[in-house]
């Protein structure tokens, strides 16, 4: 469900005029990021919160990457 969003969101960046720094991305801590990625790991089969999780995660690269890596 995020992907097809973060799609849409980020076509706007390949167009003329685009600017994904309107974007904001929070940043998190190693700790919570290793904390986070526990959690993930320890989900029951079948959970659906690790899909949106991973989602995020895309969305997020993808952000970055339309910023030029920044």
């Amino acid at each position: 469900m995020l992907l097809p969003i973060a799609t849409l969101l980020l076509s706007g960046c390949a167009t003329a005029g685009g600017s994904c720094d309107l974007l904001p991305l929070k940043t998190y801590s190693q700790t919570y990021r290793n904390r986070l990625a526990d959690e993930v790991a320890a989900a029951p089969a079948g959970a659906a919160w690790p899909t949106a999780v991973s989602d995020y995660v895309a969305l997020r690269d993808a952000v970055r990457a339309c910023r030029g890596g920044k």
